[in-house]
């Protein structure tokens, strides 16, 4: 059986913003619902850069991720999309 790794890639505080707004969701919703306080969401958002593996982050894109928002870095630029549905 072939297991399936998903890495959730958060390096930059826009990030975590762009993530909240297509969700509709505030600092506090998103931080309830990824299971980080309101305050770390707040502290990504203000950095421009992230440290490589801040948990916060971690938890917020993989929570997006859950709900159709994939954060990821393309060719060194961050990015945020709307994932496309399974075929």
């Amino acid at each position: 059986m072939a297991m399936s790794i998903t890495t959730y890639r958060i390096t930059d505080g826009r990030q975590v913003r762009a993530v909240r707004a297509m969700l509709g969701m505030t600092q506090a919703e998103l931080g309830q619902a990824a299971g980080v306080h309101r305050m770390s969401i707040n502290n990504a958002e203000k950095r421009q850069r992230l440290p490589p593996r801040s948990w916060a982050a971690e938890q917020v894109a993989k929570y997006g991720a859950e709900n159709g928002i994939v954060a990821d870095v393309v060719d060194g630029v961050p990015v945020v999309r709307v994932q496309s549905p399974a075929a």
